[in-house]
């Protein structure tokens, strides 16, 4: 134990149950098994090590898309600490990080940021259940930047350029299907055959599955609706629409996203194009087209319609000077 006086009686171990049966016990009175279960009570959670509090706090708020995204954040600063416990991490700890980050790692601000607030809302979650003492989280101020939507865009040249460069269905009906719908890429992998509902008629919809655990149809007609039906060949319900390529489970998102890579290269797409940028293109174009913004908002899963609206302004070749006399 470190030469530090502390007051937590976990941090005694056996002296301390030891000290209990010699006074507490013998001169008070008092049961030693019932003050170890007060002690216990102060805790609110059940978790013997960090990674059952993580898992915990995984699946306390956090929706099924994001898990993955935020066991990773946490999986990042825990190789940083070198496996430092949740209770002896310092704001030395979290100030070195976040300078790693903006540092040697060369990573965007709005990723640091991500990062940096996953580990604050873990150390949150961990203080307020008691599983740790004080929260040093909350004395490092994290504010998300805000997203510049125009440098991640693609015209529509750019996105028909994008789907003719695959060269195979699978990234076709992929690349196409990520533009048409304007989903994410997490919604259309862990979408099953059971989710698409054909209506008979030449179109039909898709049920997605987004964040919050909220579910909402997507129509899709013509082509693409077509498309998406040839590709099933008869696979049951509860298969995978995009499986993955060697075992089991469905297709992996980093698979997708060298796909998505490779294909902007062959386009002459420049710029770290990811498939994010397809689901930006559609809502960008939709609203080009006269799309009502509602519309869009209820299609593609905005929680607000005010983050849809941030589209109409994002046209950077566009602006109410060009309406006036030259």
């Amino acid at each position: 134990m470190d030469n530090i006086l502390s007051h937590d009686p976990s941090d005694f171990d056996g002296e301390l149950v030891r000290v209990e049966n010699i006074n507490t016990s013998a001169s008070l009175g008092v049961d030693p098994e019932r003050s170890r279960r007060v002690n216990q009570t102060s805790k609110l959670v059940e978790c013997v090590t960090d990674n059952e509090l993580i898992e915990l706090w995984l699946f306390t708020g956090k929706s099924k898309n994001s898990r993955d995204a935020y066991r990773r954040d946490i999986a990042y600063f825990m190789a940083f600490t070198k496996g430092k416990p949740l209770e002896r991490v310092s704001l030395n700890d979290l100030v070195l990080y976040k300078e790693a980050l903006e540092g040697a790692c060369r990573l965007s601000k709005r990723t640091v940021a991500r990062r940096l607030l996953s580990i604050k809302s873990l150390l949150t979650f961990a203080h307020e259940t008691r599983y740790i003492r004080s929260n040093v989280g909350s004395l490092l101020k994290v504010s998300m930047p805000s997203s510049d939507i125009t440098q991640r865009n693609l015209s529509e040249y750019q996105a028909l350029a994008l789907i003719e460069a695959a060269d195979n269905e699978r990234d076709r009906l992929l690349v196409r299907l990520l533009y048409k719908t304007g989903c994410r890429v997490s919604e259309l992998l862990c979408l099953r055959w059971s989710q698409v509902l054909d209506y008979g008629t030449g179109s039909g919809i898709i049920r997605v599955i987004g964040k919050g655990d909220k579910e909402r149809n997507v129509l899709l007609s013509g082509s693409i609706w077509s498309e998406l039906l040839a590709w099933r060949k008869g696979k049951p319900d509860e298969s995978w629409v995009f499986p993955a390529v060697y075992g089991y489970g469905h297709l992996n998102r980093s698979i997708v996203n060298r796909v998505i890579r490779r294909l902007a290269k062959e386009a002459g797409i420049k710029g770290n194009v990811s498939p994010h940028w397809l689901r930006h293109a559609h809502v960008s174009h939709a609203l080009d087209r006269g799309a009502p913004v509602h519309l869009v908002q209820n299609n593609v899963g905005h929680s607000d319609i005010r983050i849809t609206q941030m589209y109409c302004h994002a046209r950077p070749t566009e602006g109410s000077s060009q309406y006036l006399p030259d």
